[in-house]
């Protein structure tokens, strides 16, 4: 399972890049080790995890629904953490964490609801003993890369509406 979640966080870094069109698909199978490329991904894909899931399992201690509130509010903070990486930032786990908690004010139920869209198909995937998870995973994937991307989007705008108010 944890090799699979490797994997899986490879080819979730490939989806953002395929959304930002910065990437050439000539070797896809290539791409799902793009964690292991670079050290600092794998490492701050590994804390991250451990430190999202240890404060997901705090938080659904009080009730199930803080727990789930968390978990995406935490969701998108290997994203953060990778592209703060890329710019040369320095950032940790935490950093990252927080940050994402912060990003996804306003915006975990629209999350909420485009992952209940995909019920359906987690369904299929069930029905079919996880055989149509290799269609469905990498859609889901890149549906996330697209809300991360746009979210970035979104806030980078407010941000240069903001400093242009601020100008005047």
């Amino acid at each position: 399972m944890i090799v699979a979640a490797m994997l899986r966080a490879g080819s979730q870094l490939t989806m953002i890049d395929i959304d930002r069109g910065s990437t050439q698909m000539d070797n896809p199978i290539q791409r799902s080790f793009m964690l292991f490329d670079k050290g600092q991904y794998f490492l701050g894909w590994l804390f991250i995890s451990i430190l999202v899931a240890i404060l997901t399992f705090l938080w659904s201690l009080l009730l199930v629904v803080p727990g789930i509130i968390k978990a995406y509010s935490y969701s998108q903070a290997f994203y953060i953490y990778r592209d703060a990486y890329d710019r040369g930032e320095s950032m940790t786990a935490l950093q990252a964490i927080t940050q994402s908690r912060e990003m996804m004010n306003g915006y975990k139920s629209f999350l909420f609801i485009m992952d209940l869209s995909f019920l359906l198909w987690d369904l299929l995937v069930v029905v079919t003993f996880g055989l149509a998870g290799l269609f469905v995973l990498p859609y889901y994937d890149l549906a996330r890369a697209k809300f991360y991307n746009q979210l970035v989007w979104q806030q980078s705008e407010t941000q240069s509406v903001a400093s242009t108010d601020d100008d005047r």
